[in-house]
């Protein structure tokens, strides 16, 4: 394959992807009134370490099965920040969802600048008081419960430590993204088997052909996106892939709004449109500074 078209592909396989996976999770945790999130979470990842075997098995990728130890810390804190995830899902409406994930950009460009001593441009502060304008005013603007701060705190906090971790593990320009997500989920996937057995809610009356359909939808939904991410960041670069991000922050916002139904308001469009802004103010400071290197 051609590399523009393989970039193109792979990045529009991980832009929407992406937004179906968030889709698709709340309309079961909120719509559907699915309750046994770990047992969804678990499905998602037995999903995309069955995928990336089929895929090593017929020669699409490369990763070695030998690295189990290696992965551990990572794994346990993506079991905390898929897990939380989708409790914030359900407390909070998708735009305020991926408002409050774009905290996650700030901590971790600060934490890097401390530990590795990575510059951060002028355009980023602006771009970071443009997030946190956002997060605010959208959240004026809605009734969430207390336990929904809670939830998104704990994923904004995991989501830095796993992005972290992974640099202290691995080098994400290399060939190794694949070995990442299959280790971060295969080791993921006992956790959140033990942790639905002890805590999820046991009502067999909530499998329902839809369920279950939704479920498979969601599951192959995180596996294409899971492997897109580690495709897009070996044809393009992890730059591309925060600008990608961007973009799928403000298209999945704005869907969560037109087909799930959220409330929408001129003060919630206001917010997202700076959330998007900021973004993208954010990815663009990174490629300019990255070309001047």
């Amino acid at each position: 394959m051609k590399k523009p078209i393989e970039e193109l592909i792979a990045s529009l396989v991980y832009l929407f992807s992406s937004i179906l996976t968030t889709l698709s999770n709340k309309y079961i945790l909120s719509n559907l009134g699915f309750k046994m999130q770990y047992l969804l979470v678990g499905a998602q990842s037995l999903t995309i370490v069955m995928g990336l075997l089929i895929l090593r098995g017929v020669g699409l990728i490369e990763f070695r099965l030998t690295n189990f130890r290696k992965w551990m810390v990572p794994s346990l804190l993506l079991t905390v920040m898929i897990f939380s995830g989708s409790k914030s899902l359900y407390y909070l409406p998708i735009s305020l969802y991926t408002l409050f994930k774009n905290s996650s950009i700030v901590v971790v460009a600060l934490l890097e600048q401390y530990l590795f001593k990575k510059r951060i441009g002028g355009l980023s502060y602006i771009s970071f008081i443009l997030m946190i304008i956002s997060s605010y005013t959208g959240n004026s603007s809605d009734v969430i419960l207390n336990i929904g701060y809670v939830w998104i705190l704990t994923n904004v906090l995991s989501t830095t430590a796993y992005v972290l971790s992974l640099k202290a593990v691995v080098d994400m320009n290399s060939k190794a993204k694949a070995e990442s997500v299959y280790y971060s989920n295969l080791i993921s996937l006992p956790v959140l088997i033990f942790l639905s057995m002890l805590f999820d809610e046991k009502d067999v009356s909530v499998f329902s052909f839809k369920v279950l359909m939704w479920i498979l939808i969601s599951s192959l939904c995180a596996f294409f996106t899971s492997f897109s991410t580690a495709w897009t960041l070996n044809v393009l670069s992890s730059t591309a892939l925060s600008m990608i991000g961007a973009l799928n922050k403000s298209l999945g916002s704005f869907a969560g709004i037109f087909a799930l139904g959220e409330v929408i308001n001129g003060q919630k469009i206001f917010s997202l449109l700076l959330g998007s802004l900021a973004s993208a103010i954010y990815s663009y400071d990174i490629s300019f500074r990255k070309r001047s290197e």
